[in-house]
């Protein structure tokens, strides 16, 4: 039993109807009576009776659609929470010294769309600026990561993190 079994029995239950029902659902007719029977195999018995070319709810369909609504409608909720959550989250605003391009940018692209694949939901926007502009940008919030190339100078409330033996390194606010 999962979770999309229990979302097309409730819709029977509403529709006591099986055409109604898969339309609604977007699934054939056929589609939803496999469904609905492998739900009643696996609970030991019938959830539904026809009778004149119509349903309806025997006991046990009764007792399942008392436990299932609650916890489907919960399902639904959380869903629509996280979907709101990463709808929500704010775009990670990267600077990327122009002195780096030449030497990083085909690695760096590699790199990005590995992280994309993993993490689709986080947006990336990156910005070319002066290697000064971009630690100033971290260190005031206007950035929240810079690559820049290490010439010491960077303020002392940024972390750094070196990536390569030249004097490439990655900026972030400390904490």
């Amino acid at each position: 039993m999962d979770i999309r079994q229990l979302h097309y029995f409730l819709v029977l239950c509403e529709e006591m109807n099986y055409t109604r029902a898969s339309q609604r659902l977007f699934l054939s007719r056929q589609a939803l009576r496999q469904s609905i029977t492998a739900l009643e195999a696996e609970l030991c018995g019938p959830l539904f009776v026809s009778a004149h070319h119509k349903l309806s709810l025997t006991e046990r369909g009764l007792s399942l659609q008392r436990h299932a609504a609650p916890v489907v409608e919960q399902f639904q909720q959380m869903q629509a929470a996280l979907h709101a959550e990463i709808q929500s989250a704010q775009p990670v605003r990267i600077g990327i010294s122009v002195s780096l391009v030449p030497d990083y940018l085909p690695g760096l692209e590699t790199q990005l769309d590995k992280f994309r694949q993993q993490y689709p939901h986080i947006e990336m926007r990156f910005r070319l600026l002066e290697n000064d502009a971009v630690a100033d940008g971290v260190e005031q919030g206007e950035l929240d990561a810079g690559l820049v190339m290490d010439l010491g100078t960077a303020a002392p409330v940024l972390a750094r993190t070196t990536l390569r033996a030249d004097p490439a390194c990655l900026l972030v606010p400390r904490g």
